[in-house]
């Protein structure tokens, strides 16, 4: 059971430029599980500042003074969802204003530092700031330099203490926290050495609005500062929505856990298999194997940090000696355990961030994790911090949002057909779908094998959140050989009558914001479930037998997640069919179908007769029904989870299943689209061009636009009202290829004609030349505002060329590759340029553009020659010709512009003649081809028995 709240946490540190001291500090902060961290004397200015943030606390504020003192700080947990609504820093780093939101209530947090010697006018100038606030709950914390009380609160009390900053509190109804929970205790903040006094000094004042949610306020151990950290926690409204465990990977590496584990894992399964049901024992099984990590990890961590614990014990212990008896030797004492204390810590921590330092040597400049993240830069932090309700109200609470998105995502998934399952049949009668051959049928419903498994496992990618049992993939791999049979075996056992475990039907729904969409509407987000290892192990097993089948069902059209095709070939139909003079021209067009939330809205009856017109057998579709026998999730906004939603329909976003169910799904609406008279694509030849398909992506090529638009949404709404899919056409467009009479635009209605679109990455127009301007120079002008913030980073030469390689050569491969035209060389001069610039920080170059664009073999740094990348990548295209494959649409479409296949793979040699027709498309291929015969170095005979180019 959880609550709603927060953790504040207050700590004077004497100073953070010392990264093993900040390291020490920061790591201390996250393990107290302090939501709102109060900074005093950070001594950071500048670029420093950013030392502070973690991925932990992504929202920082800072109010700078010098570099040897004040400075104050408040960093925010991720996880709280805190709202800024207003920020007032003192230019002279002693008090920090921070008014905003958390869980949709207003809070002002003022972190104070009053320099010594306390001045009392201080308070009363920040006083007249926070009064502007109005009444809201207020939260002062810091280090004040002045006790409450001076009898008890400081060890030996100084002449000139007063009660001004208890009268003061008073007067603005503010509670000591520390006092309120510990009345008559005696405990001090602030330690100062050289005169062994000790004080309370460090305060955490709150408002009574507050004071009601307190329920802790602690001190911590002193470390590595004359002042300890102090905390205040406070919580309200009770929430029964539990919290997730997962398992950290570092723990199924730990030495001793590695050795305590594994004995106790094969004595659960000696214990209890063949007890009970398969199902049961595995489910179980994973219920002991969390609580046998529970225990061992804290056993790892008390011997870890055993050493440490005695020390804070010991210190704990003097400071309450010298307390009862203020003597030299407990004053004597109490400086040794400080000093002990501080002095394993530092210990500790040094050594990390020696490792920490190697590490970003060794790996800094290659093509690493490390350097992607420096690439990244700062990521903009982001939270749900305000949703739309059905009744048009707006709510910044937390259980309020995620309600909303379990009651709209209950909705979406929920299974209300339109027609009966005898309608569904009739329609399928009239779709010619193809069938499976009987022995590719059998080898499906064979039984799984253990080497399936290994297989399945060991392709799990590592580093990926786990579902809700917290059992990350790397588990299964460091237990392979165990657990493989196991899996085996449950998996063989899965019948209609016998399904999956429990828990393999749980999942946590994670939501995506959708570029450019309104963040405060539930559909402006992509929903991605994540699912148990165990159960994506089976769709992966599934997945990948569907896969060696999958071409023998799915129509060539279809290029999305297929073995063996990829968007280029849709993309370069595209080109073709702009290009080509088709026999039906004269008002074509182009319409590009948004299908609304295509993954999530299949109808399962309609999926599963689907599976059987497609001859899949019975154990197979067994096996995959099963997998959607009864799927349950919980929606997960900042880390609360919603009540249980139960899913009827859709393939889930996540499942390595998903995309080939999908496929399989939308397959026998492309059929009828195809096979439909009143819908007319274009024609040539032989050869009809009328859709293609990238997963959902759907385009089609439409002759006679008037008539066969409407002829398809007849189509589109029938298909609808048995399968779930949805056309939105608001979303949906029309792309003329010819100048349309004004009488047929008239009559295009339902969908929006553009004269420019965005397909598959690609900006679309149907001026092909206008394709660098519109896809390769965007590219290159973001290289140069990248570059001008890359110039920042530690890099050296190899680092840089590798970070161009890593995070530009990719972006670049992809619109060269698709190029329907040749950029003109000024393109490939500025290009050069702008790199030279980046590598040689805008001073002279040292080593010729040549020389780093050799290989490293012949003493070069392998930077990128960009030309040759374009020439290289048009090469692409070269080899469709000369090695062709009848499944790729856009090879046979090219073969039907020049005459033949055989006419298509000679036209690289022979060149381009104004005798036969041609587009520009191929156009370009022929002449990167011929360009990149003149450029290679021992070229070798133009028909060499050794390459077919």
């Amino acid at each position: 059971m959880s609550q709603i709240g927060f953790t504040v946490v207050s700590w004077n540190t004497r100073g953070l430029n010392d990264k093993v001291k900040r390291s020490i500090v920061l790591n201390i902060l996250r393990k107290s599980g302090a939501d709102i961290i109060m900074l005093q004397e950070t001594h950071l200015i500048g670029q420093r500042i950013r030392a502070l943030k973690r991925h932990w606390v992504p929202i920082m504020y800072h109010a700078e003074y010098s570099s040897y003192s004040r400075g104050v700080a408040v960093l925010i947990r991720r996880s709280l969802g805190f709202c800024l609504e207003q920020l007032i820093t003192d230019p002279g780093g002693r008090y920090l204003l921070v008014k905003g939101q958390v869980e949709g209530r207003p809070y002002l947090f003022v972190n104070v530092y009053l320099p010594p010697p306390a001045d009392i006018h201080i308070l009363h100038e920040i006083t007249q700031k926070v009064a502007h606030f109005g009444h809201i709950p207020t939260l002062w914390a810091g280090d004040f330099n002045m006790v409450m009380d001076p009898h008890i609160d400081r060890l030996r009390p100084n002449v000139g203490d007063t009660l001004a900053l208890a009268q003061w509190a008073s007067a603005l109804s503010l509670t000591d926290t520390w006092r309120w929970r510990n009345p008559d205790a005696r405990q001090y903040s602030c330690y100062t050495r050289a005169s062994a006094a000790l004080s309370r000094i460090d305060l955490v004042l709150v408002t009574p609005e507050l004071l009601q949610g307190l329920t802790s306020s602690k001190f911590l151990p002193r470390v590595c500062s004359d002042h300890a950290p102090l905390l205040a926690a406070f919580k309200w409204d009770r929430d029964t929505r539990s919290s997730r465990w997962r398992l950290s990977p570092k723990w199924i590496q730990h030495k001793y856990i590695a050795e305590k584990y594994p004995p106790l894992l094969a004595q659960y399964w000696d214990a209890n298999e063949g007890t009970t049901q398969p199902n049961i024992v595995w489910d179980a099984g994973k219920a002991y194997s969390r609580g046998m990590y529970i225990s061992l990890i804290k056993q790892a961590r008390q011997k870890c940090e055993e050493s440490l614990m005695k020390a804070q014990d010991k210190l704990t212990q003097a400071e309450a000696a010298i307390a009862e008896d203020d003597t030299d030797q407990n004053a004597h004492r109490l400086n040794e355990c400080q000093r002990d204390v501080n002095l394993l810590y530092t210990e500790k921590y040094t050594q990390t961030e020696l490792y920490r330092a190697a590490h970003w040597y060794d790996k800094g400049d290659k093509n690493s994790k490390l350097l992607a993240m420096l690439a990244r830069g700062e990521t903009p932090y982001w939270t749900i911090r305000e949703l739309l309700l059905e009744d048009g109200a707006m709510t910044t609470l937390r259980t309020e949002m995620v309600d909303r998105f379990a009651r709209y995502y209950q909705t979406l998934y929920d299974f209300q057909p339109d027609q009966t399952n005898t309608g569904l049949a009739a329609l399928l009668n009239t779709i010619d779908i193809p069938t499976l051959a009987e022995p590719s049928a059998t080898e499906l419903d064979r039984d799984i094998s253990p080497e399936e498994v290994t297989e399945a496992i060991n392709s799990l990618p590592g580093g990926k959140a786990p579902g809700p049992d917290g059992l990350p993939s790397e588990w299964y791999k460091q237990h392979l050989e165990f657990i493989a049979p196991k899996l085996c075996s449950l998996y063989n056992e899965v019948t209609p009558d016998s399904l999956l475990p429990d828990s393999c039907y749980e999942a946590h729904i994670t939501l995506i914001p959708k570029e450019g969409k309104p963040p405060q509407k539930c559909e402006s987000y992509r929903p991605i479930s994540l699912f148990n290892c165990d159960v994506k192990i089976f769709a992966k097993i599934l997945a990948l037998r569907l896969r060696g089948v999958i071409r023998d069902l799915v129509h060539p059209d279809q290029t999305g997640f297929m073995p063996a095709r990829a968007t280029d070939i849709n993309i370069r139909r595209l080109f073709n069919n702009l290009c080509v003079r088709h026999q039906n021209s004269g008002t074509r067009v182009v319409v590009a179908l948004d299908t609304e939330k295509a993954f999530d809205t299949v109808y399962w009856p309609y999926l599963w007769e689907v599976l059987q017109w497609f001859g899949l057998g019975p154990r197979f579709v067994g096996w995959i029904r099963a997998l959607y026998a009864r799927p349950q999730a919980k929606i997960m906004v900042a880390g609360m989870l919603s009540t249980v939603i139960y899913l009827k329909r859709g393939t889930r976003q996540g499942c390595p299943l998903s995309p080939l169910l999908f496929s399989l799904a939308i397959e026998p609406l492309a059929i009828q689209i195809r096979e439909s008279k009143e819908i007319i694509g274009l024609q040539l030849g032989d050869l009809e061009e009328k859709v293609s398909l990238y997963a959902d992506d759907m385009l089609l090529y439409l002759a006679d636009p008037k008539n066969s638009l409407q002829a398809l949404i007849r189509v589109l709404t029938n298909f609808g009202k048995h399968s779930g899919l949805k056309v939105n056409y608001d979303k949906s467009l029309v792309f003329p290829i010819d100048n349309l009479p004004q009488s047929i635009l008239c009559s295009i209605t339902q969908l929006n004609t553009v004269s420019e679109f965005r397909y598959l990455g690609i900006q679309i127009h149907k001026e092909l030349k206008r394709y660098e301007q519109l896809n390769i120079s965007p590219v290159l002008a973001r290289l140069k505002e990248k570059t001008l913030v890359w110039q920042n980073l530690p890099l050296s030469v190899p680092g840089k060329i590798n970070l161009l390689k890593m995070v530009f050569l990719p972006k670049f491969l992809y619109v060269f590759h698709n190029a329907p035209v040749v950029p003109p060389k000024t393109f490939f001069k500025a290009l050069d340029s702008v790199i030279r610039g980046f590598i040689w920080s805008g001073e002279r170059p040292r080593m010729s553009f040549q020389t780093l664009q050799a290989p490293l073999t012949g003493g070069g740094l392998a930077l990128p020659n960009f030309e040759k990348y374009f020439l290289a990548s048009q090469l692409v295209y070269v080899h469709w010709w000369t090695v062709p494959r009848l499944d790729n649409r856009a090879l046979v479409l090219e073969a039907a512009i020049v005459g033949s296949l055989e006419a298509l793979a000679k036209l690289p040699y022979r060149g381009i003649s104004p005798y036969y027709q041609t587009t520009l498309p191929i156009k370009t291929v022929v002449e990167s081809f011929q360009r990149a015969l003149k450029v290679v170095q021992n070229k070798q005979p133009v028909w060499s028995k050794w390459t077919p180019i």
